[in-house]
């Protein structure tokens, strides 16, 4: 049975954090742990997951909107380490966190079987370590809000070029990656299968780069280019929102 533990702007004293981190780690029957905008602090995470150093049955543990920074994460590497179900993991919304948390964090998981990450607003602004360490099974990648830039997007647009790519799911709104960017995405895209989904609003994106998309999605230039255009990327998120119908296999453009 999937559980799930919840406790939202509840002050528990230095013991009651330690005692909860042990009451989860042998509990062998919880499944989702949500400690979201809880006010979670480095010195909280440091007593919380001193007890819990691993789980057995623990799925998804969110820790989004919080206080902490990479001292926070670091007291996770054991947790991350030593959870083989651990699949989806938000520590989104940790403006504490920084580009030095989100190599500790992709170093970590590298090789695992994390298929969800949500590492939105956290101040981060390179992202190269994706560029190390693989992560297998990512099929959603949260990044909005982190001014990554036309850096980052390279990084991205290597991640998606690899044969192995799992990513369905990739957001990326207030990245700062402007229509440069936009165009490294959609030439990564070109002979992508798996991507699904892409929002990338709030990124001064131009018709430059919106352009780039179309083409990638209808490239009406010869009836060959169009068969060979993308058919997997389902909705695309900017000013405009692409959307394509399976069946009919029609794209429309309309304001969001």
């Amino acid at each position: 049975m999937k559980e799930l533990i919840e406790t939202p702007s509840l002050e528990l004293s230095d013991l009651a954090w330690k005692l909860l981190g042990r009451y989860i780690a042998n509990n062998t029957h919880l499944k989702t742990v949500s400690l979201r905008s809880c006010g979670i602090s480095d010195e909280k995470m440091a007593l919380l997951f001193s007890g819990l150093t691993s789980s057995s049955s623990i799925s998804e543990f969110d820790v989004t909107i919080n206080e902490f920074g990479i001292e926070g994460l670091r007291s996770m590497i054991p947790f991350m380490s030593n959870s083989p179900q651990l699949i989806n993991l938000g520590v989104g919304g940790n403006n504490n966190i920084n580009s030095e948390s989100f190599e500790v964090l992709a170093r970590v998981l590298h090789g695992r079987l994390v298929e969800k990450l949500y590492l939105f607003d956290c101040n981060i602004t390179d992202i190269s370590a994706l560029d190390t360490y693989n992560l297998p099974h990512l099929q959603l990648l949260h990044l909005s809000e982190n001014n990554i830039g036309r850096d980052g997007c390279i990084t991205i647009s290597n991640l998606l070029q690899q044969e192995g790519s799992t990513l369905k799911q990739l957001y990326l709104a207030s990245t700062e990656m402007g229509d440069e960017g936009a165009e490294l995405l959609a030439t990564s895209l070109k002979h992508n299968t798996k991507l699904e989904s892409l929002s990338i609003p709030k990124n001064n994106i131009t018709k430059r780069g919106k352009n780039a998309f179309l083409k990638l999605l209808v490239d009406a230039s010869s009836i060959e280019n169009t068969y060979n255009s993308n058919h997997t990327l389902m909705t695309l998120l900017f000013e405009l929102y692409i959307t394509r119908n399976d069946e009919t296999d029609r794209h429309t453009l309309n304001q969001h």
